[in-house]
């Protein structure tokens, strides 16, 4: 990237500026061939993502295996009400957090309620000293992440947090795969940590415009990849694998 800004600067400044508005050109077609928002909040398709995604949890639907664990240990002064606040408000921000998978008469569909309860109840970890109290708050870590979902309702997470010492915190949040991911658990750490940060310092948080929510996407997706593309793909694909051995795995297991 260096290397790059290096031989953009050097070029004369009348090729410079044609070079960045080609740039701006392109970007500007690309995001033009994206989601954009649905005009409804009515029930949505799956992703093929989540369509697999729910397959699977119908495949094993008591088990724990769609969970997304998130834990955080939080040393020094805490505001537990600051905090909850900013849950509250990252889950008012975000569609996806307020989704639930619903059987319908044509398949499975995504439905976002309005709000949902936010709650983080405080728990205080049992034990006689700091370690016996961190070994028990780790243990009510992994009791609550084993613990499955029902996809069926909202909200499809779950949070609370441990109390080890008055400055020594466990923060957990839980949440299934159907409507997040690794990455965006990262979009929701640092949103969270903005979020608090504003109300501890009493100004707006620092944060980017939503323009589109993840069950736009999911139209999108599913408008793009219309039964001609998907033909095509399908037909890609046989080519390229015709002729591959044919695997037996052990379905027993």
């Amino acid at each position: 990237m260096t290397d790059m800004t290096q031989r953009l600067a050097a070029l004369p400044a009348e090729r410079r500026a044609q070079f960045l508005a080609l740039l701006r050109a392109q970007a500007e077609d690309t995001a033009g061939q994206g989601p954009t928002p649905r005009g409804d909040t009515g029930p949505a398709p799956l992703s093929h993502a989540q369509e697999t995604l729910w397959f699977l949890d119908r495949m094993a639907p008591d088990g724990p295996t769609g969970n997304v664990p998130l834990c955080i240990r939080l040393q020094g002064d805490l505001d537990v009400s600051a905090l909850r606040s900013a849950l509250a408000a990252v889950v008012a921000r975000h569609e996806a957090l307020r989704t639930a998978i619903v059987e319908r008469a044509g398949g499975p569909v995504q439905v976002v309620a309005p709000e949902v309860p936010v709650e983080l109840p405080l728990i205080e970890a049992a034990g006689d000293d700091q370690e016996q109290r961190l070994a028990a708050a780790r243990a009510l870590v992994v009791e609550r992440i084993t613990t499955p979902f029902d996809v069926s309702r909202t909200p499809m997470w779950r949070a609370a947090l441990i109390k080890v010492a008055p400055d020594d915190h466990l923060f957990l949040f839980d949440v299934h795969h159907l409507v997040c991911d690794g990455r965006s658990l990262g979009v929701l750490t640092a949103e969270l940590a903005e979020v608090y940060r504003s109300l501890r310092d009493g100004d707006e948080p620092q944060l980017p415009d939503l323009p589109v929510q993840y069950p736009d996407y999911a139209v999108w997706q599913r408008d793009s990849l219309d039964s001609a593309e998907l033909d095509r793909l399908v037909t890609y694909w046989r080519d390229k694998l015709a002729g591959a051995e044919v695997l037996e795995f052990p379905t027993d297991r």
